[in-house]
């Protein structure tokens, strides 16, 4: 399975921004996953509108987690941002091919697999600096 960029970047976005209490700001993201204002902008917002992250106004502005970061599993990044790869069009379209039931059963194991993989408890042990 190929994972976007994007996807990738999300997720150590809310990395950096686990390990850092409070309000982290673009700049500090920018610095800290090594993005472009631009496009950590654009997935804050996807993140945002997702109800991962909170934007917070003002001159201290800047994004936080919208709930306990312990929360946060793998799955639901890349189910926000890998669409796709969450439909099973075309997994049951051959039943009884025995390749298809096989495929199938992959995927239903790996989705478990995403869900039970908290992004807290794959950064703990990082220092704030450092999100790959």
């Amino acid at each position: 399975m190929r994972i976007k960029a994007t996807t990738v970047y999300a997720v150590r976005i809310l990395g950096f921004m686990m390990r850092r209490p409070g309000v982290t700001t673009v700049s500090e993201l920018v610095r800290g996953v090594g993005i472009t204002h631009q496009y950590c902008m654009k997935i804050l917002n996807e993140l945002r509108h997702a109800g991962l992250v909170v934007s917070e106004q003002g001159c201290k502005g800047g994004f936080r987690l919208a709930a306990e970061d312990g929360i946060i599993t793998l799955y639901d990044v890349v189910a926000l941002f890998e669409p796709e790869k969450q439909s099973e069009k075309g997994w049951k379209a051959a039943e009884g091919d025995l390749f298809h039931s096989h495929l199938l059963k992959i995927w239903e194991e790996s989705v478990e697999r995403l869900k039970g993989l908290k992004l807290k408890e794959i950064y703990a042990g990082c220092s704030a600096e450092k999100t790959f």
